[in-house]
């Protein structure tokens, strides 16, 4: 089986026969029939069998290649002939993408050709390996972080690595941590008290020894009216043993994750950005699965949702941005 070029008037193609005979045979009205050297194709078909962790099989008998993505898959069928035995693999292939975490199955197939297929889903931009960690203020200023959103209790982060990283606000330093930790550092001697009254909320504080804290329990205790109650405390803990705020692990790092590719391939298919975004954010939250933070099972779509949407706000500002900048220097 050979690959010929074969002319007609207006346009041209490249078809498969066993020699020229039967390509002019089946192609009267061809201008021009030449062998077609050009096999770099077969060069992609072995990458993408090499990339397949099972071979499955359709219901005529042909192979079905299973392909791990982000926390899915995708099956490929590579269009090929037998003749004699032997099989003659053509520059074409079909594809479904498949969602562990979807509800619906895809039905229809994707055409595609072997090189296409493979920069989509098999080819991966080199990247650098960060362990899924939850890290401090200090380690993540040593990647170069950007902050593009900081509202309503939540905090997001990408690196100059491609990594996004996510912070509850009010786990995240603060002025009052400072303060405290300054007061306090490595002192023995300090207590960590909540104090109130039957009535009135309690409220928690560190002092620096007992004997501060008495002093102004002691005011409290005069300054409350009989009506709010029998006054109280409780000591939480005795000495300062915390950390610097900025060296305290309060943020976590997402599993690497392209999103620009996911979301450039999903937006081709559906133009619901509210879908899309949806879809994408139940693929990365797959790669969650045994990550905790804080002892707590780190996976969460409400959150991830928001995050996808607001890097593509921040990634079209950023766009807008430096197209006037441009248009200012020209």
């Amino acid at each position: 089986m050979k690959r010929w070029d074969i002319s007609f008037t207006d346009y041209s193609l490249k078809l498969y026969y066993m020699d020229f005979e039967a390509a002019r045979v089946a192609n009267p009205e061809a201008i021009q029939i030449t062998e077609c050297t050009d096999y770099s194709y077969l060069t992609y078909i072995k990458k993408i069998k090499a990339a397949s962790v099972e071979t499955l099989h359709d219901y005529r008998g042909r192979n079905v290649y299973k392909i791990p993505l982000n926390s899915a898959y995708v099956l490929v069928r590579l269009y090929c002939s037998s003749e004699e035995g032997e099989e003659y693999f053509f520059d074409g292939c079909e594809f479904q993408r498949h969602d562990e975490h979807g509800f619906t199955p895809p039905i229809f197939w994707t055409s595609s050709t072997p090189e296409e297929f493979y920069n989509q889903f098999v080819h991966t931009e080199p990247y650098t390996i960060l362990p899924v960690e939850v890290l401090s203020l200090n380690e993540l200023k040593k990647v170069d972080p950007t902050r593009f959103y900081n509202r309503e209790g939540r905090v997001f982060y990408r690196d100059r690595y491609g990594y996004f990283y996510f912070a509850h606000k009010q786990r995240l330093p603060n002025k009052k941590d400072h303060e405290e930790y300054a007061r306090q550092k490595n002192n023995p001697l300090a207590i960590k008290v909540s104090y109130g009254t039957s009535v009135k909320e309690a409220q928690t504080a560190w002092f620096s020894s007992e004997e501060e804290f008495i002093a102004v329990y002691d005011l409290f205790v005069q300054d409350t009216p009989p009506t709010f109650g029998t006054p109280y405390y409780t000591v939480r803990e005795r000495g300062y043993t915390k950390i610097a705020p900025a060296d305290r692990k309060v943020i976590f790092r997402l599993p690497y994750f392209n999103l620009e590719r996911e979301l450039a391939y999903e937006e081709k298919g559906c133009r619901n950005t509210k879908s899309t975004i949806h879809c994408i954010a139940r693929k990365w939250c797959g790669m969650f699965e045994g990550y905790k933070q804080f002892a707590e099972p780190f996976k969460n779509l409400d959150w991830v949702e928001e995050l996808i949407k607001q890097w593509q706000v921040y990634s079209k500002k950023e766009h807008v941005e430096l197209g006037n900048k441009r248009e200012t220097v020209s």
